[in-house]
């Protein structure tokens, strides 16, 4: 509450700070529900339903980073909540090579494009957050103008990636309406600045925030394809 009054005092509007405060929900929301819209109760087990959560959960974090970076004030917030989607990715692959000593096998040279995809996603992530602290950026980019372009344009080629490796993998997104709600909801979302179709883009969802609805997110994706 303090942060909406805080936000209200600043200037904006009611309309933006209820599309911002839900707008993270909405993303999570649609994400997880497209992938459960073709067969809810196939089940890989636990871990592996967990695991694959994780990057769903990962996906919709890296859709809100690229409509929620407007402003000084909003830095350290995207900064945060950059880490914490890098972190469920890493968290992801982890728990996958972990968890199922088969999955060895998707790393090696041969390993099926997609896993490649989301290898070089990961990799790319990690180099984002890199350039993005002072002085790396500075020293990188010189001015901010040019390291906007380059964030964007990464960010976008990680979303390109991210939508690969889940869509080619196949394991909860079979059906062809699921692929193209998916990629239609990623175009909306990506370029919806170029669109015209959104307003002030003020991080008003922090990282907890994102973590606590993470939480709850893959306990009922996994609870729904195990237990029902």
């Amino acid at each position: 509450m303090d942060e909406v009054m805080r936000l209200v005092l600043s200037g904006y509007n009611a309309y933006d700070l209820t599309y911002l405060m839900f707008l993270f929900v909405k993303i999570f929301a649609a994400v997880f529900i497209i992938s459960m819209a073709s067969n809810p109760m196939l089940e890989g087990g636990w871990s592996w339903d967990t695991a694959n959560a994780l990057g769903l959960a990962a996906l919709a974090g890296l859709l809100y980073l690229s409509v929620t970076a407007r402003g000084a004030r909003n830095l350290v917030k995207h900064e945060n909540f950059g880490y914490v989607v890098t972190g469920l990715i890493s968290l992801h692959g982890l728990w996958l090579l972990f968890g199922d000593g088969a999955v060895i096998e998707y790393i090696k040279p041969d390993a099926p494009l997609y896993m490649w995809a989301g290898i070089i996603g990961l990799g790319l992530a990690f180099a984002l957050v890199l350039l993005s602290i002072m002085p790396t950026r500075f020293n990188v980019f010189g001015g901010y103008p040019l390291f906007k372009l380059w964030h964007r344009i990464i960010a976008i080629v990680i979303v390109v990636l991210a939508l690969y490796h889940t869509l080619a993998a196949g394991f909860y997104f079979e059906a062809w309406y699921q692929i193209a709600a998916v990629m239609l909801l990623s175009i909306w979302i990506c370029f919806s600045r170029e669109l015209g179709m959104s307003p002030h883009q003020a991080t008003v969802a922090s990282s907890k925030q994102f973590l606590v609805v993470t939480l709850l997110g893959v306990t009922i994706f996994v609870a729904v394809r195990n237990i029902a």
